[in-house]
């Protein structure tokens, strides 16, 4: 346990434990006659995989959610090897558990600077996130753009990025995806943009 005391501004640190809830193998085999009518045979795999992660308070242990992701047969597409259809079934998960702590946990940064402009459109910027945030090369963000009307903040979706690389501890070039023409203007006009992961 973390002594409270040593978590900054008395927030919760919370940490991740799991369970390997069911891990199988499906394998299809297919025979084939060539122009000669000679023969092969071909196994093909996907891997099936669930697991059970739990999300808990790291000063008292709570329990402050818990989720089972399942990739399915369906969600995966026929390997070579079991090798490759693990693989294939992890990276498949681990999108699935990222996009939804990511929800449950947006991440939120700002542009730092401006990059690449091409044809009056923003084709790069860099945000003050890296490597300690948790960010990954890959990972998206939806650009808001934020006005106050009538005393309430009020947030429009102007685009979208993508992380190019992520440079140091404070900083991360992103390719602009969605939106590059309304990004370069709200920029050049000094609005408040929110960016947050998806």
């Amino acid at each position: 346990m973390i002594p409270q005391e040593e978590l900054s501004n008395n927030i919760p640190t919370l940490y991740v434990d799991g369970t390997i809830v069911n891990i199988s193998t499906v394998s299809k085999t297919e025979t084939n006659k060539d122009s000669k009518g000679n023969k092969t045979t071909n196994t093909s795999y996907r891997r099936i995989i669930s697991v059970t992660v739990n999300l808990k308070d790291s000063y008292n242990g709570t329990l402050i959610n818990s989720q089972t992701f399942s990739i399915y047969d369906s969600d995966l597409y026929w390997m070579a090897s079991g090798e490759k259809a693990i693989n294939n079934a992890l990276e498949r998960l681990t999108s699935k558990v990222a996009n939804f702590y990511n929800q449950m946990f947006p991440l939120r940064a700002s542009i730092v600077e401006k990059g690449e402009v091409k044809k009056n459109k923003q084709k790069g910027v860099y945000i003050d996130l890296g490597a300690p945030d948790g960010v990954y090369k890959g990972q998206q963000f939806d650009v808001f753009l934020v006005k106050t009307i009538a005393g309430k903040e009020a947030k429009t979706i102007i685009g979208r990025l993508k992380i190019e690389e992520v440079e140091g501890d404070e900083i991360s070039l992103c390719k602009v995806t969605k939106g590059a023409d309304m990004i370069k203007t709200a920029l050049d006009e000094n609005h408040v943009l929110l960016i947050t992961s998806r």
